[in-house]
């Protein structure tokens, strides 16, 4: 589950949404905490992530919050949160390797307790526990297949005497609901990132391809080990990436043949107001579109 890694630093700040929720309302691109609407009924709501490909249905009595990076979910007395992310799994032996590893990222150690079990098909579930910067905490996670291969994970989060079978049974329906949609950058426009980048202000020769089709290809002449794109040691990697974000800002996710997951910030150039298209800045190192 190393892909949800660069969530966690949020779920450290707004861990406390296990007990109190935001009352402002969402503006038409769901980018605020969306405020339920109240209903004697418990009915469902459908949550869309067009950038990174799938919709889900959640109780009405949910609120949530959108990211570039996924979907984060919380309830005004059902103490604990609901993670959900991306993945590049290209099968169900490789999801599950994954899952079994638990997550070691930063402030967050989540190792299985238990085994496996296989919901549906393209579903697998385990429990989890450890612990989110100092406290303990007890997890429920789901690990979603596409049909195409990737999909994503849902990952129900909470301190041990406060998880309950609420917070597991609503991310097992959240599970259960997952479609997949072929993903879009923003405006629905082509992506903006698709083309072959030179570092132009490095040390070395490094070339990175990125292809319409969601294959990528890294190439570098440096001595010694690049950063990111599972370069370690080697003069060339390939894989398959997917961004989420804008054409100026963003994340790019990537997976190697070999199986690394990893992921790394994306932004246009922009000087002096101007913004110059084919220059962009990949984990901090500006490359000039070929």
């Amino acid at each position: 589950m190393h892909s949800v890694r660069f969530l966690f630093f949020v779920l450290f700040l707004i861990f406390s949404l296990a007990t109190t929720t935001s009352n402002s309302e969402a503006d038409n691109h769901n980018e605020d905490v969306m405020t339920p609407t109240q209903s004697s009924t418990k009915t469902s709501q459908e949550v869309s992530h067009p950038f990174l490909g799938y919709s889900c249905t959640i109780p009405e009595d949910w609120v949530y919050k959108q990211t570039a990076e996924g979907t984060i979910l919380g309830h005004n007395s059902i103490p604990g949160m609901i993670v959900v992310s991306s993945h590049m799994q290209p099968d169900l032996l490789h999801l599950r390797t994954e899952l079994s590893q638990g997550i070691r990222e930063n402030d967050i150690s989540l190792s299985l307790s238990g085994t496996l079990q296989n919901v549906t098909q393209n579903i697998i579930s385990g429990d989890y526990q450890g612990t989110l910067g100092d406290q303990e905490v007890m997890a429920k996670g789901f690990g979603i297949l596409s049909g195409n291969g990737g999909g994503t994970y849902v990952l129900a989060l909470g301190l041990p005497g406060e998880f309950s079978n609420s917070l597991a049974d609503t991310a097992a329906t959240i599970a259960t609901s997952m479609r997949f949609v072929p993903a879009r950058p923003d405006n629905n426009s082509s992506n903006p990132l698709v083309g072959k980048w030179k570092d132009i202000r490095g040390g070395g020769h490094t070339i990175i391809t990125l292809a319409e089709d969601g294959t990528f290809t890294y190439y570098s002449d440096y001595s010694s080990s690049g950063v990111g794109w599972g370069y370690a040691n080697s003069d060339e990697s390939k894989g398959h990436w997917q961004s989420s974000g804008t054409k100026q800002t963003g994340i790019l996710f990537y997976q190697t043949r070999a199986g690394e997951q990893g992921s790394m910030p994306y932004q246009v150039l922009i000087e002096n107001g101007q913004i110059y298209w084919n220059e962009y800045n990949f984990n901090g190192t500006l490359y000039l579109r070929q």
